[in-house]
């Protein structure tokens, strides 16, 4: 594993993909890029947490070979952009409190005699967007 550093001092820096968020300027060389997938480094570093561009590789010989300085170049990625993990987490997480959920309601409906057609169809219509 490589040791990673940034500014020179020793940093968590992890290879991630991300969704780009809205760039801070219409200028920014990232602000066409708003909403898609990229390759980044996510650095870490006193509680703090930024996203470099990686597509080229960039990013990850900044925090590695360049230790995180100055005179190594990047790109920066826009500080509300969200790891492509966490929006994985966030959606099985919220399935997972649909099934849990789905069980709760099954369960019921067979505790109280209804066939699985029936709890099933109860579910769909009161799950269904209004």
């Amino acid at each position: 594993m490589d040791k990673t550093f940034w500014n020179g001092r020793p940093c968590r820096a992890r290879i991630i993909h991300v969704i780009v968020g809205k760039a801070l300027r219409p200028t920014w060389w990232c602000a066409n890029l708003e909403g898609r997938v990229r390759k980044a480094v996510e650095v870490t570093q006193h509680g703090q947490t930024f996203f470099l561009d990686n597509e080229d590789g960039s990013g990850w010989l900044k925090v590695t070979v360049g230790k995180g300085m100055p005179n190594f170049g990047h790109s920066s990625l826009p500080s509300d952009s969200k790891t492509v993990e966490s929006i994985i987490a966030y959606e099985t997480q919220k399935r997972s409190s649909d099934w849990i959920a789905f069980i709760r309601d099954h369960l019921e409906m067979w505790e109280a005699g209804r066939t699985e057609a029936e709890a099933i169809e109860k579910l769909l219509v009161s799950r269904a967007p209004k």
